[in-house]
């Protein structure tokens, strides 16, 4: 068998081969930065005293607006991407690309299934459903990079899972990654996870980059290895080079010999949701309370919301926030009408990315993104039920529960 992250950690380090613990200097593709991140980049670069050192090997950085830095620290910030060469020309923070780095990214079509990308947020994983790469780092190691042209680490142990079988319906990414992440336990941690099997290349390539970020937001890496859909997909996006294509090269990997085999038979996976490390089942009965649910995400995460709720109305007194991942995301949403569908059943609408304050005290809130460490956690289709019914709660009983009201015009 093969190991596609091992191979392209090689490739990027100008070596033919590497084994799980070699010590590599690997160059990647892209650096994915929000603005938070490149701030703070930036602090420590000044830190450093490398203030005259431009970008080695030319604009590999993307400093992707959120939305979160103020006026005058934004202003300084944009100041020092042009004289430190980051970004294109007139490209860092656009607000035309607000959003996560990751969605933005693979939205953009600035990654490609060969790339190595390094990132400082857990969005940067999705890019795993395109059989790149995703690394994590620190602001130190961001700023060696600005002077530096390769990241100094060690190559990962690499776990293979194979998953078969069909996903119940109401079940997405959030759902598969909590269940492998059950079922892998420990033992993927600091290993990249490798998926494959008919559940995972039965996926759409929106599925599997929702899966690889949620994956990634659990603290596991993982990538899906490109196909003729991943060609497809990068296709409509950018042009396709050559390790873009799948088939790309691959080597003997000793500690991944055989995958874990993993079986999805009916509902056994069932619908998940977490809650301070606990999974809890929506569809039991008197699930807890919810005061406030927070609905951010991707196109195929408010296309799946938008199903569950069909013309129905917010439990009265609880706030729905609506938090597109990009705005080519909100646009999309404002085209296809998920948009006014949300903000007639009571929903709030926010600019792509913001961050919403904690929860008031004695309040509980489900999202689709962990923001608090007291959230609940749980994929668009419960979150949107459960806004309805005012609890924890699956969509088929919400459905049973509560009748669709008129549209208004």
């Amino acid at each position: 068998m093969s190991s596609r992250a091992l191979a392209l950690l090689a490739a990027h380090a100008g070596r033919p081969s590497a084994a799980p613990g070699d010590r590599l200097a690997v160059q990647p593709d892209h650096v994915l930065l929000d603005d938070v991140a490149a701030h703070e980049m930036q602090r420590r670069h000044h830190n450093l005293d490398r203030s005259r050192t431009r970008v080695a090997r030319g604009r590999r950085c993307r400093l992707v607006d959120t939305g979160a830095l103020d006026a005058t620290t934004r202003r300084k910030l944009l100041k020092y991407t042009r004289d430190k060469g980051i970004d294109e020309p007139g490209q860092a923070l656009d607000p035309a690309r607000r959003g996560w780095p990751g969605t933005v990214a693979t939205e953009e079509g600035w990654v490609g299934s060969g790339d190595v990308v390094v990132g400082a947020t857990p969005d940067v994983g999705g890019v795993g459903g395109l059989g790149a790469l995703a690394l994590r780092a620190g602001p130190d190691e961001l700023a060696a990079l600005l002077a530096e042209p390769a990241l100094a680490i060690h190559a990962p142990q690499v776990l293979r899972a194979a998953v078969h079988g069909r996903l119940p319906r109401w079940l997405g990414a959030v759902d598969l990654a909590l269940h492998l992440a059950e079922q892998l336990g420990e033992s993927a941690r600091g290993a990249v996870l490798e998926l494959e099997g008919d559940a995972v290349t039965g996926l759409s390539v929106d599925a599997r980059i929702a899966l690889c970020e949620a994956l990634a937001r659990s603290g596991l890496v993982s990538l899906v290895a490109p196909d003729e859909a991943t060609r497809v997909w990068l296709a409509a996006r950018r042009a396709g080079d050559p390790e873009d294509l799948p088939g790309g090269p691959g080597q003997p990997a000793p500690d991944a010999e055989q995958p874990l085999a993993l079986e999805l038979k009916g509902r056994r996976l069932g619908l998940r949701a977490q809650h301070e490390g606990r999974l809890l089942d929506p569809a039991a009965k008197d699930g807890p309370r919810v005061d406030e649910v927070v609905l951010s995400g991707a196109l195929d995460d408010l296309r799946q919301a938008g199903w569950a709720l069909s013309e129905r109305r917010l439990q009265p007194g609880l706030r729905l926030h609506l938090v597109p991942a990009s705005r080519r995301t909100l646009q999309h949403a404002l085209d296809e009408g998920l948009v006014s569908a949300f903000v007639r059943a009571g929903a709030v609408l926010h600019a792509p990315a913001t961050v919403l304050p904690p929860p008031a005290r004695g309040e509980t809130r489900l999202t689709t993104r962990p923001t608090a460490a007291t959230d609940l956690l749980a994929n668009p289709a419960v979150a949107v039920a459960s806004a309805v019914c005012g609890r924890l709660v699956d969509p088929e009983s919400m459905r049973r529960e509560q009748r669709p009201v008129a549209s208004l015009s």
